[in-house]
């Protein structure tokens, strides 16, 4: 289409009002999807963020009562003059969100850790006992704290 200048002469021009709302229109999206892609990628990393604090707070709260557990056994055999063999049952979740997790008994420095199977998340639980501590790793689940006389030490196990 031609339009005609100020002067009345004929002026070649482009229509650009159908390349304008074709071309804003691809900005547009393009820039849409561009914002979108950003805030999922952003949303991703914040919930795995999250799921990891919760797992790792979930870790140490399950820690902690295993470690009230075997602080009430070490008391007991310290308060026993001849304690025969003691075992103390006790359930604890077989998964965190949605994942199993392992125990690990440290028994030369008094402490448990517990580490989630599908993520890199840990937590450390210090234990305070005055018998000794055998070495041990279990699934976490069904716990057994139990004492043998005859080895004088306290074992953290599964209870399967």
């Amino acid at each position: 289409m031609r339009d005609r200048d100020r002067s009345g002469s004929r002026a070649a021009s482009h229509d650009d009002r159908a390349v304008t709302s074709s071309l804003d229109y691809a900005l547009s999206l393009g820039l849409a999807t561009l914002v979108l892609t950003g805030l999922l990628t952003a949303g991703a990393g914040f919930v795995d963020d999250r799921r990891d604090r919760v797992v790792e707070t979930q870790l140490r709260v399950i820690g902690q009562q295993i470690a009230e557990d075997v602080t009430r056994a070490d008391r007991l055999v310290e308060a026993g003059t001849s304690v025969g063999a003691l075992e103390l049952h006790t359930s604890y979740p077989e998964r965190i969100a949605g994942a199993r997790y392992t125990v690990e008994v440290d028994g030369v420095d008094d402490e448990l850790r517990l580490r989630s199977q599908s993520s890199n998340v840990s937590a450390r639980v210090e234990l305070v006992v005055h018998t000794d501590l055998a070495d041990t790793s279990f699934s976490g689940g069904s716990v057994v704290v139990s004492y043998d006389p005859s080895a004088a030490e306290l074992e953290v196990g599964s209870d399967v």
